[in-house]
């Protein structure tokens, strides 16, 4: 009986291997920590060699590898610096994706996508919205600290503004994506801790299944280390 299931398993491990390797293009991985609860779905992510003429990250359905979506934001690499593509979560009946690109001081994409009957609804650029919601108070509660750092040269796409902002969901690994799903946002002006007075302020926040982002709280100053949800 039991070489009988190992012997299922097997074949069943095999034909979903063949099944990924049929949908997945040329410079693109099909991460297992990409799919779905069902299997139904996976997020191809590209490599840096071959890198793919058209390097984003693509929302398939595995099974065709028909494409449902590009999902928004800053594309997540199979190896990248200071970064990695995050295992992703979903909600148990495999409607939801919440998709999640880190980098050096904190995610660099944080997308929510809503899917129903094999096709895309909607997807929310929660990085986007978080950023912000935390930077656009800050600014309006130190002003002349917040342009200062703001005209300071010398920043990327990753310091808004100047500032790290780190973002993080409520949550464990591995356990099923549920709403409204809380938000946390530290940000900072020196995320080295070399300055004896940064400018810092951190934010809390919900989201719904349909991708609302709401501000719960805001104030200035590093959050405490040890939280309650």
């Amino acid at each position: 009986m039991l070489k009988t299931s190992a012997f299922i398993v097997s074949v069943l491990v095999w034909l979903i291997g063949s099944a990924w390797s049929q949908a997945i293009p040329q410079g693109y991985l099909l991460p297992e920590k990409t799919l779905s609860p069902d299997h139904r779905y996976g997020v191809l992510v590209p490599q840096p060699l071959p890198e793919p003429p058209h390097p984003v990250n693509q929302l398939i359905e595995v099974q065709t590898g028909r494409v449902l979506a590009e999902i928004i934001g800053n594309t997540g690499w199979t190896r990248m610096n200071h970064g990695a593509v995050l295992p992703t979560r979903w909600t148990k009946d495999s409607s939801v994706l919440f998709w999640q690109v880190d980098g050096k001081w904190g995610p660099i994409s944080l997308v929510l996508v809503r899917i129903k009957n094999g096709e895309v609804l909607g997807q929310t650029d929660l990085y986007q919205e978080v950023v912000k919601a935390i930077l656009t108070r800050t600014r309006e509660a130190r002003p002349q600290e917040y342009s200062q750092r703001k005209n300071d040269l010398g920043y990327g796409s990753a310091y808004p503004d100047g500032f790290t902002i780190d973002i993080y969901a409520e949550g464990e690994e591995g356990a099923p994506l549920t709403f409204p799903l809380k938000i946390h946002a530290d940000l900072t002006s020196d995320p080295k801790g070399i300055s004896e007075k940064p400018l810092t302020s951190y934010l809390d926040g919900t989201v719904d299944q349909e991708g609302k982002f709401t501000v719960t709280n805001f104030k200035l100053g590093a959050a405490e280390k040890l939280r309650q949800w």
